[in-house]
């Protein structure tokens, strides 16, 4: 685990999130849902964002995710701004560096655990039978090796979401995003999927910054940033 203090000026940041703005407009009126956010993330931490419901956190996340564009500010990634890229090079980026959990898993219901596991890098162009091989390990990692030939509508909400992990995880990303991954699961099942998501932090070094309202899990993070009325309280 990477315990590096931002002080340290030889450090440079995997994410640095640069006087973020995002402005929305609505017949005429303007709200100003970020204000001017700015923290850095290295490699290997584990960031939560958490705040009232409605203060601009996923917001924060689709920005860092490159799901949407800031009104002004920049996401620089080893960097380089990732919104001087072409749209090509943004879809390249997060095929092969992100990793991306929702709160609902939008798994595709007609393919099964180990075809919904596959599809990033399918869509990639990979190699089926060699990606069948990687996503059968994923989700033996996850507990799922007897789950494989399942649908979702034959699985669990847990096993559902432990699906969409291993999923986010098929092109190995530096970067894991996740918004409200427990949020729509019983408490139980969600601290073994937060568990889950650790120890994959722990094990693989990789970045994890996720959204939640859960003040347990919050406090197992590295890192917690908090949005209220727009700005940052660290």
């Amino acid at each position: 685990m990477n315990n590096i203090s931002y002080a340290d000026k030889s450090v440079k940041p995997l994410l640095k999130i640069d006087n973020l703005i995002k402005t929305f407009v609505n017949n005429g009126s303007k709200t100003e849902v970020l204000k001017s956010i700015s923290f850095n993330i290295n490699k290997g931490d584990r960031y939560a964002i958490t705040g009232p419901s409605g203060a601009g956190k996923s917001t924060l996340l689709n920005i860092i995710g490159t799901l949407d564009k800031p009104s002004s500010g920049m996401v620089l990634y080893r960097n380089t701004n990732l919104f001087s890229y072409s749209q090509k090079k943004l879809a390249e980026f997060r095929n092969n560096k992100l990793g991306f959990i929702f709160q609902f898993h939008h798994l595709l219901p007609e393919f099964n655990a180990l075809e919904n596991t596959i599809m990033p890098a399918l869509i990639a162009g990979k190699n089926k039978s060699s990606m069948e091989e990687k996503g059968f390990q994923l989700l033996k990692k996850m507990g799922l090796q007897k789950r494989i030939t399942h649908k979702p509508g034959e699985m669990s909400g847990g096993e559902q979401q432990r699906v969409a992990v291993a999923r986010a995880l098929i092109m190995e990303p530096e970067i894991v995003l996740a918004d409200e991954p427990t949020g729509n699961l019983d408490m139980q099942t969600g601290r073994e999927v937060f568990d889950l998501l650790l120890e994959l932090n722990n094990e693989l070094e990789i970045t994890l910054i996720i959204v939640t309202h859960n003040k347990e899990f919050a406090l197992k993070m590295s890192k917690r940033i908090v949005i209220e009325d727009g700005k940052t309280k660290i």
